[in-house]
């Protein structure tokens, strides 16, 4: 359970992971004498172990299931070039939900069952909305303890998972989710479980099979490698999990979690702010981590840290007072546009995997990174300290106080998209802040795709782009 109470701008937090899995990590053998962990030398890149869940069934086209198979091994390899981790020495086996299970803990161990509840039914899913339950064969044995030492096996495990460090369970089910009108929504990724120090080693990710046989392949494979950087940990629920230190104690790798480790919120790496309105949407979460501050400020080009990060998503709280608002999973839209990891999964040539995404994943702590895959973004570069405010900041453009080449200042006014591709309408970059505004492109505005223009003095062509001009043709009549 991560319990995370946030009132104004004071943060109390606890965190406790009671639904883990004890995994066993391999110790290089020798002396271990003035070494910690992590250290690159002991990390190796990622096994990802792929179990399919019904895919035939719920994608009866088989085209669709070999391209669906190629996407994931795809995302898959560049996963593997960008994560490595402290491998898992031992067959990979998931264990049940104590909480789930458990009618009486012991007193000395929340881990240790005393008594099962006798009418519940024995099942690991991952999450009642998505129907998926765990198989069998990867779950450890549940055991009824009559003391500490003393144990009988309630629940028999099966044969686990070898040379992994993750299982991703794929399908392509039709959910509720993929019904949502006008959502456009076409995946939708999942942590089942996770490791004693909150490193992810199961998680679910669904395509929406509708929106899988009508998207492009190029759609399709961003879409992919967007879900499975979800299900690596990319969420608001590991925000409270990011390790500060580890070591190695009695041959075995011990992780302190950031939240534990300082009393100070400041620390953490996260903040929450709170814009000025009574709207619960004006809240904001920062992200403060170290790696993922500083890739913010070289960025934007500031010459001192600046005081605010790069912007988290919020979902609505479900507290009637607004206060204490939840972590969502991605970038904020304003803050962001043009990462892989803002909400939403644009054309190919708009997103891109970001030095930000990147270094948050190495301030979690639970991943050595590499920075070869990373691209540079163009939103926001080099706009100063200011765009960390995005509140302030658009305010200053729609006044007129301020000339940016990424915002625009009327609503409903013509012009280019940033990356000068599109022709765009001024549009809210997302509602909670309806001050920021740029130019949405225009999906039938593109400038790059060759065409003939009889009643314009417009071009189109591969190297053509958008830009804003005062030329007109005039018609010059004889006298």
């Amino acid at each position: 359970m991560i319990l995370a109470v946030i009132l104004i701008n004071t943060i109390c937090l606890c965190t406790a992971l009671d639904d883990y899995t004890q995994v066993s990590y391999f110790i290089p053998p020798g002396p271990l004498s003035g070494r910690t962990a992590p250290l690159h030398s002991w990390f190796r890149p990622i096994r990802i172990h792929v179990h399919e869940v019904d895919l035939a069934h719920h994608l009866p086209d088989v085209s669709s299931q070999d391209l669906y198979r190629e996407l994931i091994s795809d995302g898959l390899d560049l996963i593997r070039q960008l994560l490595q981790v402290f491998p898992v020495s031992d067959t990979l086996k998931l264990e049940y939900d104590y909480s789930k299970l458990c009618e009486n803990p012991l007193q000395s161990s929340v881990r240790l069952c005393g008594q099962k509840w006798s009418n519940v039914v024995v099942n690991e899913d991952c999450g009642v909305r998505e129907g998926f339950q765990i198989p069998a064969e990867h779950m450890a044995e549940f055991r009824i303890y009559s003391s500490e030492t003393e144990y009988t096996v309630d629940i028999p495990g099966g044969a686990g998972i070898n040379d992994t460090d993750i299982v991703l369970y794929v399908s392509a089910k039709s959910l509720d989710y993929c019904n949502v009108q006008n959502a456009g929504i076409l995946g939708f990724a999942k942590i089942c479980k996770r490791d004693q120090f909150g490193r992810p080693i199961a998680s679910f990710l669904n395509m929406c099979p509708d929106g899988f046989s009508s998207a492009s392949k190029a759609k399709l494979k961003d879409t992919i490698f967007h879900e499975i950087l979800h299900s690596m940990g990319f969420l608001g629920s590991s925000l409270n999990l990011f390790i500060q230190s580890c070591e190695i104690t009695n041959r075995q790798l011990d992780c302190k979690f950031l939240s534990d480790y300082y009393t100070d919120s400041y620390r953490f790496p996260w903040h929450v702010l709170r814009d000025n309105s009574p709207s619960e949407s004006d809240y904001r979460y920062e992200i403060k981590s170290t790696n993922a501050l500083t890739a913010w400020q070289h960025h934007l080009g500031c010459d001192t840290a600046p005081d605010d990060g790069p912007v988290w998503s919020v979902h609505a709280s479900p507290n009637p007072a607004r206060q204490n608002p939840i972590p969502g999973d991605h970038w904020t839209w304003t803050s962001m546009m043009g990462s892989l990891m803002s909400p939403f999964v644009k054309e190919p040539y708009m997103q891109l995997l970001d030095n930000m995404t990147v270094s948050w994943f190495k301030d979690t702590g639970w991943y050595f990174v590499s920075d070869n895959l990373t691209q540079p973004l163009l939103w926001g570069k080099n706009s100063g300290c200011d765009f960390a405010h995005p509140v302030n900041y658009c305010q200053k453009v729609v006044n007129g106080e301020l000339q940016d080449r990424f915002l625009c200042q009327q609503s409903g006014k013509s012009g280019c998209h940033y990356l000068h591709l599109h022709k765009g309408v001024c549009t809210p970059t997302e509602s909670r802040v309806p001050m920021c505004r740029y130019y949405k492109p225009d999906p039938q505005g593109d400038c790059f795709t060759p065409r003939s223009v009889t009643d314009s003095l417009e071009e189109f062509c591969q190297e053509c782009r958008c830009f804003v001009s005062s030329l007109h043709e005039v018609c010059v009549l004889p006298v």
